[in-house]
């Protein structure tokens, strides 16, 4: 019995207070944080693809395989295009930045311009032809210094498309001194 006469409780140390204090703490301690973590982690997700994910995008040009070696190899080829600068294309392109250089391609004693779609179309039948007809695969290209690289590309894609296999980038040796 208690002091007030009542038969002792044996179940009072399992009251409902107890029990909460017991199995469910007042302080919550790392749920908050714990609440986080998936956003925390959406957010690490999102700026790796942010930084990382430009690397991994394709940029669109020609991809070029380098020989082992040094430049040594060389190619016996009928199919021989001279490329070089347009007179006067420098100052035209100074001019309009925005305008591609011109440049005239010389194959089998013909003059074609290169911006020009029409002559390009030309070049590009005449290419096919040769190749057909001699059952080349490779043509040689002698390019004059001065042109910019997209230019090296647009011969390289017109040799494609003409059913080229291979272009052989030469350089013309210096000329002897009279």
């Amino acid at each position: 019995m208690n002091d007030n006469g009542n038969p002792a409780d044996p179940f009072r140390a399992f009251s409902a207070a107890a029990l909460r204090r017991r199995f469910f703490p007042r302080r919550r301690g790392a749920g908050p944080l714990l609440a986080l973590v998936p956003w925390a982690d959406t957010l690490l997700l999102a700026a790796a693809f942010a930084f990382f994910g430009q690397a991994a995008a394709l940029v669109p040009g020609q991809t070029v395989d380098l020989p082992a070696g040094a430049f040594r190899d060389g190619a016996a080829s009928s199919l021989v295009l001279v490329v070089r600068a347009a007179p006067g294309a420098a100052a035209a392109a100074s001019a309009a930045a925005d305008a591609p250089a011109a440049a005239d391609a010389f194959f089998r004693d013909v003059r074609y311009r290169l911006p020009d779609a029409g002559r390009e179309a030309a070049l590009r039948e005449a290419l096919r032809e040769a190749s057909a007809a001699s059952g080349e695969d490779t043509a040689v290209v002698y390019m004059d210094g001065a042109l910019p690289h997209r230019d090296a590309l647009r011969v390289c894609a017109l040799a494609r498309d003409a059913g080229l296999r291979r272009v052989l980038f030469a350089e013309r040796p210096p000329a002897a001194a009279p």
